[in-house]
C-alpha cells in the first residue's frame, strides 16, 4: 500500500571499526523501489560511515533532532535539530558525527545501480578501459582513523535551517523548500505544515517523481484518489509522527494529506528529473514563439519558468521536470493522456 512507521520497521546496528550507528530502512519498508530514505540513530560521538562521495546520487540528510558535526572533505560544520543538508554528488567526501545528546537524522537519497557486468566466476567486474578484481571483505575495514577537526564558524549555503528559511504561506498552509535554499541540483525536500484541516495540496498524480514523505508532527489522515472517474471517493489512512509514504509515479491514484486536530508537519523528498514529451505540435508551432512555454505550461500544469519548449525540423517536444503532476479528475488528466505523459 505504500505507508509504514518507523516504529514498525526492524532496525540493525552496524560496527565497524570506527563506524557505528542504529538503521531503520525506511523507504524500503514503505515500498520505494529508486527512491531511498534511511533513519540513522548515533549515540553521542557516533560516526556511521567513512567520509565518501556519490557519483551519481545527490543526498540530502534531514534532522530529526540532537547535534553534532557534518564533515565536507577536510572541514567541520555544527549540525542540529531541524537543519537540513544537502550532500551534491560529485562533490566533497561527507560524514556526520553526533554530539554529546546524540543525533537522529534521515538520509534521503535515489539508490544508485552500478551500471556494469560482473564475471562471478572469475571475481572481476568491468571497468571503462580494463577490469576490477573483486575482493572478500569490507571496503570499510581498509578506512584509516579519522581525525576530527574542529568546527569552522559559521556554515556552507548546503545546510540551511527549517526555520530561517522563508515560507510560502497559502490558505493554512505553510511551505518551504529547503533543498532548493541549500543548493540542490537534482532533488527536492520540502517542509510543509498545516494547520487543523487543511490539505497538503491538491489531490495529485505524479508522472515520472517516485516521492517519499515523512509525517514530522500532529496527526491527520492520507487520501487515495482514484484519478477517474471524477469526484471518486478517496480512500484514507491515518497517520501520526513516525508515518512514513513512499507514492512511485504513474499511478493513477492521486495523492494528498489532511490534517487532523492538531494539525500536521511532513517533509516530502523527491528526485528531478526530465522528460522529453511529445507534445501537440500543431497547437505550440501555430503560436509565437514567445509564447509557446505559456502554453507549455498550461498543458502541463503551471510553473511556466520551468518548462523548455524545442521546436526543429517542424517538430515539437517538451523539455518538462518530473514535478509536473495530474490533478486528480481534472481537465489536465485528460490532456495528459494526450500530450504522452501518461
Amino acid at each position: 500500500m505504500g505507508i509504514a512507521h518507523w516504529d514498525d520497521v526492524e532496525k540493525f546496528r552496524r560496527e565497524r571499526g570506527q563506524m557505528s550507528a542504529t538503521w531503520t530502512p525506511l523507504g524500503g519498508a514503505a515500498g520505494s523501489w529508486k527512491a531511498g530514505a534511511t533513519r540513522i540513530e548515533l549515540e553521542p560521538g557516533e560516526q556511521p560511515t567513512p567520509p565518501h562521495i556519490h557519483g551519481d546520487a545527490e543526498e540530502i540528510f534531514y534532522v530529526l533532532g540532537g547535534s553534532g558535526l557534518t564533515l565536507l572533505d577536510d572541514d567541520a560544520y555544527e549540525i542540529r535539530a531541524g537543519d537540513c543538508i544537502v550532500y551534491k554528488s560529485s562533490h566533497e567526501a561527507h560524514t556526520i558525527r553526533a554530539g554529546d545528546d546524540g543525533l537522529d537524522v534521515i538520509a534521503f537519497g535515489a539508490r544508485e545501480y552500478l551500471p556494469t557486468g560482473e564475471l562471478p566466476r572469475g571475481g572481476t567486474m568491468w571497468s571503462i578501459t580494463g577490469f576490477i578484481e573483486l575482493q572478500e571483505g569490507h571496503p570499510w575495514d581498509r578506512e584509516p582513523h579519522l581525525f576530527w577537526p574542529d568546527p569552522l564558524p559559521g556554515r556552507p549555503q548546503t545546510i540551511v535551517n527549517t526555520q530561517d528559511v522563508e515560507p510560502d504561506v497559502r490558505g493554512g498552509r505553510r511551505r518551504r523548500d529547503l533543498a532548493r535554499a541549500a543548493g540542490s541540483r537534482w532533488t527536492g525536500l520540502k517542509h510543509i505544515e498545516m494547520d487543523p484541516g487543511v490539505l497538503s495540496g491538491p489531490p495529485h498524480v505524479h508522472s515520472a517523481e517516485e516521492e517519499i514523505l515523512v509525517v514530522l508532527d500532529g496527526d491527520g489522515t492520507l487520501e487515495l484518489t482514484p484519478s477517474m472517474p471524477p469526484a471518486a471517493e478517496p480512500e484514507q489512512h491515518a497517520v501520526r509522527r513516525g508515518s512514513v509514504v513512499a507514492r512511485p509515479p504513474g499511478t493513477g491514484i492521486a495523492h494528498a494529506f489532511r490534517a487532523g486536530d492538531s494539525g500536521l508537519t511532513l517533509i516530502a523528498w523527491g528526485a528531478e528529473r526530465h522528460l522529453l514529451v511529445p507534445t501537440l505540435q500543431e497547437d505550440l508551432l501555430a503560436r509565437r514563439r514567445r509564447d509557446r512555454p505559456h502554453r507549455a505550461a498550461r498543458l502541463l500544469g503551471g510553473r511556466r519558468a520551468r518548462v523548455i519548449v524545442l521546436a526543429r525540423a517542424g517538430q515539437c517536444f517538451v523539455l518538462a521536470p518530473f514535478e509536473q503532476h495530474l490533478l486528480a479528475g481534472s481537465d489536465l488528466h485528460h490532456r495528459a493522456g494526450i500530450i504522452g505523459l501518461r
